[in-house]
Parts: C-alpha cells; structure tokens; sequence
C-alpha cells in the first residue's frame, strides 16, 4: 500500500465555550468546527449529496493546515458524476466546485472525479483485474451508501446507480451486527464508529472481560451480504445490464468475506487497503501537483502531493 495515504473519520464536532478558540478549530457560517473525531459530544457525520457540497471545504482546510493549496482532486459518487454530466448547470460537479473555490481562495484548479470508477481504473493498471473477462461491476460500498456501476473493457460506464441508507457499513454494523450483538450482550453501544472497531478487531470489551465475538461477525455478513447482493442484482436485470466478473471496493471491502461467495465469475476483493483503491485511482488521473481527497459519508482519504 502506498504510504502517501491517509484518513479521517468524516465527523464534524461543532466546537463552544473554551474549544472555539483551539488552533485546529475551522470556522464556517459563523460556527467553528473540528473534523476526525469519533468520541464526545456535539459529533454530526455527513449524510447526503448536499452535506459533501457544503462542508468538504472544511475538511480540505482542516488538513492543509494554511498551506497554500492550488490544485486539488476531490471525489464524488460514481452516480452523482454521470448524473451531473447530463446536466446543463453541470450539477454536483459545479457546486462542488464552486464551494471550494468561494471557501478556499488559493484554489485556482478542482478536478472532480467519480469515486467507483476510479478505483476500477487503478485495478486494471495494477493488472489485479482484467478487462477482458467482461464487464466489470464495482460494488462501491462506504458509510451509508453503495454505489454500483458496470463498466465494459474499453472503461465506458454502461449502469451506475446510488442506494443510500440500506446496504452500507452503517447498515451492517448498526442493524445487522448490533442485533447479533444484543442476543448475548444487554448493552450494546449505538456508536457506528465503535461498532466498527469491535467488527474489525472481532471482540468486544465487557470490563473485566474481553469476549471474542468472531460467531457474531460471521451471522451479521451471512444475513447482510445476500441481501446487498440480491438488491444488486435486481437493479441490473431491471435494466438487462449483464457483467463477466465483479469487485467490491471502498470501506465495505473490508466487512466482505471472499470464503462466503458463492460465484463462478471472477471477482476480486482487496485483502488491504480497499477503502484507499479509489484515491490511488485519483491520483493517476491528475498531474503529481495536485492535492487529493476522496471524500466519503464514514472516512476522508487524502494524499498530498509529492
């Protein structure tokens, strides 16, 4: 994995009282704001399309910290840049560019690019997929959204669709885990950040005992996963979309295991680094002088510039 990435939660804590005047502190709209944090109090996620718009910029300028910044690549879902292409105002994709530039003075070049595909293209030069086994659908699953797409070997984006709040990893860890959680333990936290690190590392902390829950992980993906895959595949034979083989990218890569799917098409996940695929596909889309920024509703992934 390249070592120029990195990550932040995409939290938002609105700062008062003495906290206003931290240095880290970012203001906006007459409030100020810290980005990344996981725990306290006055903690808000992004949620949509238009939270990405507004307060992206906040983000770019928490981790810049002052720096000059004049050229920055930052990532949209697959969706809503094919939908915004159509678009005589050129929808998302100006908005977001606008934002930026009326939040970022020193920004003189954006570059907005489509998140799914953009990993789909790193994996291809890379040579961990190979095109000429079919057309490609990328499951791109993040905090509260999946974006599906399916690309043909010459890359042209034949479907690509959004579901939002049912299939992502706050869906996972929030319903599905949780529930397999509750059956044994009474309490169980709400916090999907917690939630995750008790998925990631497979046990939970009870105080004066550590429980390893690896039966519950299991039962929360064997409900979850055929779900998100029927969903899938529904929405593409409505649309008689076929695909030759298939990858699951983005932050859900990591939840997904290879030893339940049941496929005779090629399909890859990535063993590490998933959440990162479509950042290192950014940066091989633009020239070594930008700043990048995948910008997602769980996590922000940011490479800057050599």
């Amino acid at each position: 994995m390249n070592e120029n990435v990195n990550k932040i939660a995409s939290t938002l804590t609105k700062l008062s009282g003495d906290e206003i005047l931290a240095e880290d502190a970012i203001e906006f709209e007459g409030f100020k704001y810290r980005v990344g944090e996981t725990s306290g109090s006055n903690i808000d996620y992004m949620y949509d399309l238009k939270d990405l718009v507004n307060y992206s910029h906040i983000f770019v300028r928490s981790l810049i910290k002052n720096r000059p910044i004049k050229k920055i690549a930052i990532s949209i879902p697959t969706e809503a840049y094919y939908s915004s292409k159509l678009k005589e105002d050129g929808g998302i994709i100006e908005k977001m560019k606008e934002s930026l530039k009326r939040n970022i003075p020193t920004l003189e070049k954006v570059r907005v690019l489509p998140q799914g595909t953009a990993a789909v293209s790193h994996l291809v030069m890379q040579n961990m997929i190979n095109p000429k086994d079919g057309n490609i659908l990328v499951i791109d699953g993040g905090f509260n959204t999946v974006n599906i797409s399916v690309t043909n070997e010459a890359g042209k984006i034949l479907y690509t669709n959004s579901i939002h709040d049912e299939l992502g990893v706050y869906n996972l860890l929030t319903e599905y885990f949780r529930e397999e959680l509750k059956r044994k333990h009474d309490e169980v936290t709400t916090n999907a950040q917690m939630l995750k690190e008790i998925f990631l590392k497979e046990k939970i902390d009870l105080g004066f005992n550590t429980v390893n829950i690896i039966r519950e992980k299991e039962q929360a993906l064997a409900t979850f996963l055929p779900k998100l895959i029927e969903r899938v595949t529904r929405e593409l034979k409505k649309k008689k979309i076929e695909f030759g083989q298939f990858v699951f990218v983005g932050g859900i890569s990591y939840y997904i295991d290879k030893n339940i799917i049941s496929s005779s098409k090629p399909f890859f996940i990535p063993e590490e680094g998933g959440e990162f695929l479509t950042l290192l596909g950014m940066k091989e889309m633009v020239d070594d002088d930008y700043d990048v920024f995948d910008v997602g509703f769980g996590d922000v992934k940011y490479s800057f510039k050599e």
